[in-house]
């Protein structure tokens, strides 16, 4: 006897670590389920022959319509609320974890203050807070710590008068990520509502564009794309790697590309970066959070990936503590108080394994590939001094030399 079948298509829950009993959609590689309904007298009816035919209703006409329009809607619902929901660290950083996502100083202490004759906070408990007042917003900032930014906006309303200037405190952190901070600056203004304090962060420290620019297209001549570049190969075919500019506001991360000069070289250039502990637990869990509330970083917005990216590119430049040390010098890594080369360098090349490239890490590496294909007579002309510069070098001093000499025994005689 045959009955109908109620397909369903089914992802697996994420909020309870099984498969989704409802119908949602179907993601490649997750297994396409099927039940089967039981036979109900509604649905069936005999025919004059005997044989049992399925009931033809008016409602079923567009049953396949409605069930892939409740599959969009609920994996709608399911995208939104993965912006907002409480993660926790992506298993791919797993190893990451121990370093950069573990609380290490929220731990408070405090003494009786003098009551109503003495409101302020306590000496010792400022002078504690104060020495260590980095490391705490850095647990502070850690993707599991997050509570939803409904839950803090309650709670800033008990706050008493004046508050807590959160423009101001916005504004300071972005500045951190920068050795060399301006005295006075323009806060950013709160037209964002984020998921939580780390997201809000992560906003104004990536930055936004109101401007939507195209993304670059791959030359036609173009035969190949690489994917990754290393930066002995950047400095072959001439492209240097500079810092931008920081403004009074602070460097963004997502101001990162290639730019060609008139001549032989071009630039790929980065924003400028504080390396320290505290920083480098806010880079890693600003890039797991990218991680966990965008599943495609090319169906979305490059500033959702722009973390991702920026880690990335730093991670394809550095195979050595030589090349952390030449990003030293060319002002990208910057101060003398943070990580060493060897730890930058690990902590780098472990970021880039285990990152997801975002859209400007791929728009990056079309502008590298388009140069290539476009400048490839520059490119050999320059790839030969660059290769032979020591030889070239030589040879000019040798022939100067000679020449001196020459002239010196003409004016002997």
């Amino acid at each position: 006897m045959e009955a109908p079948c109620d397909y369903q298509l089914a992802v697996a829950d994420y909020w309870d670590g099984r498969p989704a009993m409802e119908p949602t959609a179907w993601v490649a590689g997750l297994p396409l389920q099927m039940t089967v309904a039981a036979p109900s007298n509604s649905d069936l009816v005999v025919s004059s022959s005997g044989r049992q035919q399925l009931k033809q209703v008016d409602e079923y006409d567009h049953y396949a319509v409605q069930v892939f329009e409740q599959a969009a809607e609920s994996l709608k619902e399911r995208v939104e609320e993965m912006e907002t929901k409480m993660h926790l660290f992506p298993p791919s950083m797993g190893d990451l974890a121990d370093e950069y996502a573990a609380p290490k100083y929220m731990q408070f202490w405090c003494r009786e203050s003098g009551g109503d004759e003495d409101p302020d906070m306590d000496p010792s408990l400022y002078n504690a807070f104060s020495s260590i007042d980095r490391p705490i917003l850095s647990d502070v900032v850690l993707l599991e710590n997050q509570l939803p930014w409904v839950v803090i906006d309650a709670l800033l309303s008990f706050l008493p008068p004046p508050g807590l200037d959160m423009e101001t405190l916005i504004g300071r952190v972005k500045q951190t990520l920068q050795t060399r901070q301006v005295r006075y600056f323009d806060a950013p203004k709160l037209d964002h509502t984020p998921p939580h304090l780390l997201g809000l962060l992560r906003h104004h420290i990536v930055g936004s564009n109101d401007t939507k620019k195209s993304e670059p297209e791959l030359s036609e001549r173009a035969k190949e794309l690489s994917v990754s570049v290393s930066a002995m190969e950047l400095a072959e075919i001439g492209i240097e790697i500079t810092a931008t500019k920081a403004t009074r506001e602070g460097a963004e991360l997502r101001n990162m590309g290639v730019r060609r000069s008139a001549y032989l070289t071009g630039e790929l250039f980065l924003a400028p970066l504080s390396l320290n502990d505290a920083n480098a637990t806010f880079l890693v869990n600003m890039a797991a959070l990218e991680q966990c509330t965008t599943p495609d970083f090319f169906g979305e917005d490059e500033e959702k990936s722009a973390v991702c990216s920026y880690l990335c590119l730093l991670g394809m430049v550095t195979d050595s503590e030589e090349d952390v040390q030449q990003l030293r010098k060319k002002g990208i890594l910057q101060g003398g108080a943070g990580l060493s080369n060897r730890d930058a360098l690990d902590l780098l090349n472990k970021l880039e394994n285990r990152l997801r490239p975002g859209t400007h890490y791929l728009s990056t590496m079309i502008l590298i590939q388009n140069y290539k294909t476009d400048r490839w007579k520059r490119i050999q002309f320059h790839k030969f001094h660059y290769n032979h510069r020591k030889a070239i070098f030589l040879t000019f001093s040798g022939v100067a030399g000679f020449a001196s000499f020459l002239g010196t025994l003409k004016s002997l005689k």
